[in-house]
């Protein structure tokens, strides 16, 4: 039976710990706000807009921070959210208009929507998967135990000591304790990176195309299809026997065969008659030249798959 207790996971009872001081030191703060905007002499309908203000803040916030979240972490997020969230009820106390205790709450209702994405991140990576809406429904009633433990503070102090201050700063306090105590307890976990996956395909086509040669066979393969610009390098078709004609192709002929050698590609596959260097006799004939049926089509069959292969 012990073994089964939820609560023996020490990664879920930091979380569940984490909640309740955090609905401790929130709720001292929540309860006394409509009053704290009534004793400044803010309007009830205006306490109502910036209470509609206050969940449309919150809303807006929880989407991008939820990136931000997967982005630099989920610790990191409700550290900063935390820290921001303890500086609130300061302003509070500092607030001396309705527009400026207005606008905080709004401010206050940003900053939570900062810290839920990045809290049920946590609830998620620590509870039991096999438990989920156990582990779920328990997280969520120590936060609402919280509550009302926090609530119940707030209006004692209010009732007995009238004083905003003490419950502001008391509040403040909680919050930076709640905040001391996730950067010790609360587990870090790096944040899931995905691979820049166009980055890695080219990295891994240039892989492939160094260690394939892919280049030098492309190259090749661009020789052979241009013939017409290669005739009389390895053989003597009709009308080629002005010895200018074949001076000006032995560039292209050398050119061809460091190819084939750099390629890796079986020079004598399909090569011609003794003294092409290697070079395949069919990617060498001149394709106006009709009398050669195999000179017309190309390269040749074995000697373009020893190419690519």
């Amino acid at each position: 039976m012990k073994n089964e207790f939820i609560l023996n996971d020490k990664k879920f009872r930091a979380f569940c710990i984490y909640r309740l001081l955090f609905g401790i030191s929130y709720s001292i703060m929540i309860p006394i706000i409509p009053l704290f905007f009534k004793s400044i002499g803010m309007e009830t309908v205006t306490i109502g807009m910036v209470i509609s203000l206050y969940g449309v803040s919150k809303t807006i916030m929880q989407i991008p921070f939820g990136i931000v979240c997967d982005k630099i972490g989920d610790k990191l997020t409700l550290k900063l959210a935390l820290l921001l969230m303890g500086l609130v009820p300061i302003g509070y106390i500092l607030s001396n208009t309705s527009l400026q205790a207005g606008s905080l709450y709004v401010i206050q209702g940003a900053i939570l929507g900062m810290a839920a994405p990045a809290t049920y991140s946590v609830l998620a990576r620590t509870l039991n998967v096999k438990r989920r809406g156990e582990c779920t429904g328990l997280a969520s009633a120590v936060f609402t135990l919280g509550g009302g433990i926090g609530a119940a503070i707030a209006s004692f102090i209010l009732t007995k000591l009238n004083n905003f201050s003490m419950a502001f700063n008391i509040s403040s306090l909680g919050i930076f304790f709640t905040l001391i105590y996730v950067i010790i307890r609360v587990n870090k976990v790096k944040p899931m990176k995905d691979k820049d996956n166009k980055k890695e395909s080219i990295k891994e086509i240039l892989y492939e195309i160094r260690r394939r040669k892919f280049v030098y066979k492309a190259l090749y393969l661009h020789l052979c299809r241009n013939q017409k610009f290669f005739s009389c390098v390895c053989t003597r078709p009709p009308g080629c026997s002005d010895h200018r004609s074949r001076d000006r192709a032995r560039p292209f002929q050398a050119y061809g065969y460091l190819l084939v050698r750099l390629s890796g590609v079986d020079g004598h596959g399909g090569a011609g008659p003794a003294g092409s260097e290697g070079l395949p006799y069919h990617t060498m004939t001149d394709r106006r030249d009709g009398a050669r049926g195999a000179g017309n089509a190309g390269l040749s069959f074995r000697t373009f798959c020893s190419i690519i292969k």
